[in-house]
């Protein structure tokens, strides 16, 4: 049985779909298209999702906002970037090549599929 949602939350969550989709067409749109609030509640967003699949617990810093977003209870290994980044890296549209990590290696996001 699908999830029951509120209405109020289907245009925001179709937009952020067909944002993220548009990615996929690689036609010259890309996440520096997105505004910072706008990836923000992407990146917000899929976190419950990864928290529950295994990605090892990370500490997410974007240099965009001035905000810490600690994954499964956050750890030494620290990733810098833009919250755009952050975002389609841990989608899976992106390989991480732009952001910075101290204290380990980048993670490798669980597969969406």
């Amino acid at each position: 049985m699908p999830a029951i949602r509120p209405a109020a939350k289907i245009l925001d969550s179709r937009l952020r779909e067909v944002a993220i989709h548009h990615l996929d067409l690689d036609a010259g749109y890309s996440t520096s298209d997105w505004p910072v609030d706008f990836a923000l509640r992407i990146l917000l967003s899929v976190l419950p999702v990864f928290e529950g699949r295994g990605i090892e617990a990370v500490t997410l810093l974007p240099t965009d906002i001035d905000h810490r977003i600690d994954v499964n209870g956050g750890s030494a290994i620290e990733v810098r970037g833009p919250v755009s980044a952050l975002a389609t890296w841990l989608l899976g549209r992106d390989d991480g090549s732009t952001l910075s990590v101290s204290g380990g290696e980048l993670p490798t996001p669980p597969s969406w599929g």
